[in-house]
């Protein structure tokens, strides 16, 4: 998924950071329906 043109350090660290915003804002998005299902 994240192997791009050659194993460049910036493309994996890219990848990387993309993966771990992607997982934070869906971390937020359940945490905040679970907060309304609480409520």
């Amino acid at each position: 998924m994240c192997v791009e043109a050659g194993p460049s350090y910036e493309a994996t660290y890219r990848c990387v950071l993309v993966a771990f915003v992607i997982e934070m804002s869906l971390c937020r998005h359940y945490s905040f329906h679970l907060g309304h299902l609480k409520q």
